[in-house]
């Protein structure tokens, strides 16, 4: 009996070893699963990337525009309001017009357009000299079906409206050209609406 009893312990000895080491294989075989995440984040990383927001038109200067004939600034005050209208004769389209309330020192730039494509965001965009003014605009129906009017709102103290003040000139870009609108020698209309509208 007392020589079978150290055979029966080396037997449980071998036993609770085996049970160990079987106990250390098991963190082994977990180790394959830790690719999937790998793979998640380089699918992650492929995803296409958003487009980038659209930029304001290239930068122009309207310094040397010179006055067009049989074209200028026109200023009438109406019902607590006053308006600054760029055309021809009576009846003809007005290219450009702002509006203002007395004193507000802010302006309503208004010009029409060809009616927008649905879904295009719409722009003005002012140029005096060097100095430029990009704002969205609000898009608004006219009486004519194939013509929409943009407006936009901006302050008479920013530089795009000081520079037209000191140089009667003052153009709306598309793209990277510019339509200038340049006061013809002696008018006064510019100087009356800013001092109207306050400045």
């Amino acid at each position: 009996m007392n020589t079978l009893r150290p055979l029966i312990l080396l037997a449980a000895a071998s036993v609770a070893l085996s049970a160990c080491g079987a106990g250390k294989l098991l963190p082994h075989r977990n180790h394959e699963p830790k690719a999937q995440p790998e793979a998640k984040a380089e699918a992650k990383a492929e995803a296409p990337k958003p487009a980038p927001p659209a930029l304001a038109p290239p930068p122009v200067d309207t310094s040397g525009a010179k006055p067009t004939a049989g074209l200028d600034w026109e200023y009438v005050e109406e019902s607590g309001m006053a308006r600054l209208a760029y055309g021809g004769s009576a009846g003809a389209t007005t290219k450009l017009m702002f509006t203002c309330n007395h004193n507000s020192g802010v302006a309503s730039a208004q010009r029409p357009v060809a009616t927008a494509t649905p879904g295009t965001p719409p722009k003005l965009s002012l140029v005096s000299g060097s100095a430029h003014s990009t704002g969205l605009a609000l898009l608004e129906q006219t009486n004519d079906p194939a013509i929409s009017l943009l407006t936009v709102k901006v302050g008479t103290l920013e530089a795009v409206l000081q520079a037209f003040l000191k140089t009667g000139n003052i153009g709306v870009q598309e793209g990277d050209k510019v339509e200038p609108y340049v006061a013809q020698p002696g008018n006064s209309a510019i100087r009356r609406w800013f001092f109207y509208c306050g400045s």
